[in-house]
């Protein structure tokens, strides 16, 4: 089975996706459900170590729903190698956008190919869910290291995306503490 045969209705709440076996030499992805949420944490910590074991089970059973969550790229061994946040969005001018983040590809070896397996499974997605746009968000350099967020942002560009805005945040204060205060 390669990835162009799994149905983006695997990647939705209650169906289970086949893993290829352990000679088909790509990377199987499916959805990351709160059960297997603990063995995706270490890979998150990696890229964002200010994420903590119940805030990441937490945001992991808030994504449970029809257009957002969390998929993971695996080995033929089951071993994830790479995840990525998922959310499909109203949007004024295009109707709806998928928007990914916390983009997290593992190791330097075939990173590109498991970061390629996320992206297709993410497109097939968006098309099931009407998305006229995938809108990818990279991490700030204080998030993840410098050469890992040039080499993420030259992949999603040789992957077809272009930068076409700029997202601009800032933290918000807690009431009563506000700017206007």
């Amino acid at each position: 089975m390669s990835i162009e045969q799994i149905s983006p209705s695997d990647y939705l709440p209650g169906h289970p996706t086949t893993h290829p076996d352990a000679t088909a030499g790509y990377y199987a992805v499916d959805r990351l459900g709160v059960a297997e949420a603990l063995i995706a944490l270490p890979l998150c910590q990696s890229f964002y170590p200010q994420v903590g074991r119940q805030q990441w089970q937490r945001f992991v059973s808030e994504q449970e729903t029809r257009e957002a969550g969390v998929l993971v790229a695996r080995d033929p061994f089951g071993i994830i190698h790479g995840l990525l946040c998922y959310r499909a969005v109203p949007d004024l001018t295009e109707g709806k956008v998928m928007i990914i983040d916390k983009i997290a590809v593992a190791g330097p070896v075939d990173r590109k190919v498991a970061l390629t397996a996320l992206l297709s499974a993410v497109n097939a997605l968006a098309a099931h869910f009407n998305c006229a746009r995938l809108n990818a968000i990279i991490p700030e350099w204080r998030t993840a290291g410098a050469s890992y967020r040039i080499w993420l942002s030259e992949a999603l560009r040789e992957s077809g995306l272009q930068v076409t805005a700029a997202i601009l945040t800032c933290e918000v204060a807690p009431m009563g503490t506000g700017i206007t205060d």
